[in-house]
């Protein structure tokens, strides 16, 4: 019996589309052994054109069994970018930015490593995403939908507000805290290499950023302040060698999914590099404070005693009974900030045209909310009780 298929009219769906269409309606059966060899009928439900990749959901519907099915295709390798009369410097960065096509497929075996090493430990509060196929002529990942919110979702609801409910990020929190201390213990996954592993390269990375902002914007006594702080704290604060594991890389709210029972599965991680685990610790923390409604209503929307609960909901999830390293958090969370406004003003310098001043307009309330949280920051390098 022939498979059925149906996509948007013609003209509603891209030639990529129509392609992952013919291959899923091609491979049901094989990702979906329940299905088996009866007639599948693959429809097209989202298209979603992003930077650097696009995002495609397929429904794939065998009668009795129904799946949801992502596919991720990276962008050209050739970005476009309008002609400049002089060239932007880029940022300072924790890694080499990887070419799309070879990214997408650094995604496909973490996406395997990930689902074999979470499968062997069984954690019932741990769920993995499904990898399905790795389409090598369009570079694209093939992976089942897991149908679950994502944790910006959850913290939302914990809005200032007669109807906030922030009690309910707090077990999800947790999770997320146990599944990154699981993360960062796994055996068996093949990182590229290690990077940043001692102190001095931390402090030299944090140089980096405060003297490439120092010279584009206006902040140049508080990022020189920033500088020296880090160096005196670090050289106390830090060990010599960091404490490594394989570094998530992007861990923020917005990669967690929460299931039912508060089942947490991770999202977007290529597991390159072993590197210091406060990496992964300082990127969350700073993300619970620095959402962007957070930063465009300049803190408005989160109350500090909320965020402060949150915040040790996540730690006590991933260090339990043990002592917080509470100076050491606070100096890779300032590492993230940092890493975060160098962005920011990287991509407003790189805007040409009618986008130059819309993104120049948003770095107004970027580089403030950013700096007042900087000097925060600073004042609590050294403190090892968390702020009340």
């Amino acid at each position: 019996m022939s498979p059925l298929s149906r996509l948007p009219r013609k003209d509603d769906a891209t030639p990529a589309a129509h392609a992952f269409h013919a291959h899923l309606t091609e491979h049901a059966g094989e990702y979906f052994p329940e299905i088996g060899p009866r007639s599948v009928d693959v429809s097209l439900r989202r298209e979603d054109a992003r930077p650097y990749s696009t995002m495609y959901e397929f429904r794939i519907d065998g009668g009795a069994t129904a799946r949801s099915v992502l596919v991720k295709q990276p962008a050209a390798r050739e970005r476009a970018e309008r002609p400049r009369d002089a060239p932007i410097r880029d940022r300072p960065r924790r890694a080499a930015v990887l070419d799309p096509a070879r990214k997408s497929e650094a995604e496909f075996a973490a996406l395997e490593m990930i689902h074999a090493a979470f499968g062997r430990l069984a954690d019932p509060r741990f769920g993995t995403v499904a990898p399905l196929d790795f389409v090598r002529p369009q570079q694209a990942l093939v992976m089942e939908k897991i149908e679950s919110p994502r944790l910006t979702e959850i913290l939302m609801r914990g809005r200032r507000g007669p109807r906030s409910r922030p009690g309910e990020a707090l077990a999800p929190l947790r999770t997320a805290g146990a599944w990154l201390r699981a993360w960062h213990a796994l055996d068996g996954l093949a990182p590229t290499g290690v990077r940043h592993a001692t102190r001095d390269e931390f402090v030299a990375y944090v140089a980096a950023q405060t003297r490439y902002l120092a010279s584009g914007t206006r902040h140049a006594d508080l990022l020189g302040r920033v500088r020296a702080r880090v160096e005196t704290v670090a050289a106390t604060a830090l060990p010599a060698e960091l404490p490594l594991g394989i570094t998530h890389g992007d861990f923020a709210p917005r990669n967690v999914l929460v299931g039912p029972e508060g089942r947490v599965t991770v999202i977007d991680t290529l597991a390159r590099w072993r590197a210091p685990v406060y990496e992964d610790l300082g990127d969350f923390l700073f993300a619970l404070k620095a959402s962007k409604p957070q930063v465009y209503a300049q803190g408005a929307v989160f109350g500090a005693p909320v965020l402060a609960s949150w915040e040790e909901a996540f730690l006590d999830g991933y260090f339990g009974a043990e002592r917080r390293p509470y100076a050491a958090l606070r100096l890779f969370e300032a590492q993230a900030l940092l890493d975060r406004w160098a962005s920011a003003h990287r991509a407003a310098l790189g805007a040409t045209g009618p986008a130059a001043v819309k993104s120049r307009l948003r770095m107004t309330p970027i580089t403030r909310y950013l700096s007042r949280c900087l000097e925060r920051l600073c004042g609590a390098f050294d403190q090892e009780d968390p702020p009340r």
